[in-house]
């Protein structure tokens, strides 16, 4: 399966390097705190202790690990920092297995946890979530940053996120198929398509599909009703699939402002499933936004009514009530 591009190229690469420190940045991540020097005291060898701390460095700035790569000047300032001359130190000393075991510590000692399967069920599961809402990759990418980092476990690489985003997106996409090819039939999807045909004579094309008025005239209020009454006569074709779709607000938003804009150009060349989702989700938002309408404008027309016979009663009380100027006559 094809992967998505999430960042670019350069951007991805940039991900799995390790930072770029200046000297404020040294200062401030290679801080000896006693539990660090505890640990380091622990470690028997130079190598062990000069690339424990530049690990450890790495992993407070960035919050991940990488894979074993280590820029010359950090390790020239962890020497420096532990005092240790730079022929007792070779990376090639530093055992893969001894990494993985620092790697461990200094989780322990920054207080996270490890990128695991628990992690990866649950990012998965929120990453589905954040794919509903139609959030862009790079978009998803972010939050998955901030989710890990929320809860206090490790960044794993580039690669990783992107296969887990491109992984949900291809179940979703499964979902939507197989949602679609249970719940509409072939009569509703020629229906659909219909929706998008530009030919005046088609009574129920998006063209006639409007936006509805907020005014209380006469007028105004019988073509809401005629238009609520064409979008109700679809909505009953798309109801059963739109329930079962489970669109959350984002979702369906999304979709529908995708066909607002686009209406017939755009929407005809998406795939037949992207298609119907997006106009099902649309017909629904324009039913349930003109049940709101005719709803509001319901309440209005009360509360003017109430109004009016308010002010009316007012006045012929007033009309009714002796002026205090008048002089009282006497029988």
């Amino acid at each position: 399966m094809t992967r998505i591009s999430v960042l670019s190229k350069p951007e991805g690469k940039e991900f799995d390097e390790p930072p770029i420190f200046d000297s404020i940045d040294r200062k401030r991540y290679y801080d000896i705190t006693v539990t660090l020097k505890n640990a380091l005291n622990k470690l028997r060898t130079p190598a062990n202790k000069v690339y424990f701390l530049v690990s450890y460095a790495y992993f407070k700035a960035r919050k991940r690990f990488h894979d074993g790569k280590f820029r010359e000047q950090d390790i020239e300032y962890a020497h420096r920092l532990l005092n240790i001359d730079t022929a007792l130190a070779s990376l090639l000393s530093y055992a893969r297995k001894t990494r993985l075991e620092h790697q461990v510590a200094i989780l322990i000692i920054l207080g996270y946890r490890s990128f695991n399967n628990y992690s990866l069920e649950d990012i998965t599961h929120h990453v589905y979530l954040q794919i509903k809402s139609y959030k862009s990759p790079r978009l998803i990418f972010a939050d998955m940053i901030d989710y890990l980092l929320a809860r206090k476990i490790a960044l794993p690489r580039y690669r990783q996120f992107v296969n887990i985003i491109s992984d949900q997106i291809q179940r979703y996409k499964l979902d939507i198929h197989e949602c679609l090819a249970k719940c509409l039939d072939n009569q509703t999807k020629s229906k659909l398509d219909a929706l998008m045909c530009q030919d005046d004579d088609k009574h129920y094309s998006l063209r006639f599909i409007k936006r509805y008025n907020q005014s209380l005239r006469p007028g105004n209020i019988r073509k809401n009703l005629d238009d609520f009454n064409r979008v109700k006569l679809l909505y009953a074709l798309v109801e059963k699939p739109f329930k079962a779709l489970d669109l959350n607000h984002e979702g369906a938003m999304y979709l529908t402002r995708f066909v607002a804009r686009n209406r017939t150009l755009h929407l005809s060349q998406r795939t037949d499933d992207t298609r119907h989702v997006s106009l099902i989700a649309f017909i629904a938002y324009q039913y349930f936004q003109g049940h709101d309408t005719l709803a509001d404008i319901l309440l209005q027309f009360v509360q003017s009514v109430k109004d009016a016979v308010h002010e009316q009663l007012k006045n012929q009380r007033a009309q009714n009530t002796p002026s205090k100027a008048e002089p009282l006559t006497m029988r």
